[in-house]
């Protein structure tokens, strides 16, 4: 009976440590959105892009920094689609970019510059061809 309960906790505290030392997939892994077959897995605000990778993502950005990017990374991309960046300033649509993405993984980023005129809340609304929204971002331009 003892030899048993013994073999019982060592199953269990094997199956533990498995778990325990199973690897983590990084955070790019994760899914934001899903859109018909396209699946969104990174989409961050940025100070800038370098080497497909976003660079000091934030919500709130200084008017000095000139320019702010918006970063998108989009997964299971079955054939070339077409994605749209709306920038909105307090709720006012201030450019719109389109964005083609290609199989079977694509990112993509678009930029506004910035004017002393450009500080408050702003998105930008991922959308599909129709307009359909497949994410949102939120950031605000501050002195």
């Amino acid at each position: 009976m003892k030899t048993e309960n013994i073999t019982n906790c060592i199953k269990w505290w094997l199956i533990a440590l498995v778990f325990l030392l199973a690897p983590v997939p990084p955070a790019s892994g994760l899914v934001l959105a899903v859109h018909g077959d396209l699946q969104l897995t990174t989409a961050v605000m940025c100070e800038s892009v370098h080497n497909y990778a976003p660079i000091h993502p934030a919500v709130v950005f200084p008017i000095q920094r000139g320019r702010v990017f918006c970063f998108t990374e989009f997964a299971s991309i079955s054939s070339q689609t077409r994605v749209y960046h709306k920038w909105y300033r307090d709720d006012r649509l201030i450019t719109n970019q389109r964005l083609v993405l290609n199989p079977p993984r694509w990112s993509s980023s678009t930029s506004v510059q910035l004017r002393d005129a450009d500080k408050g809340p702003w998105r930008v609304d991922i959308t599909d061809e129709a307009g359909t929204p497949i994410y949102t971002l939120r950031f605000s331009i501050t002195d």
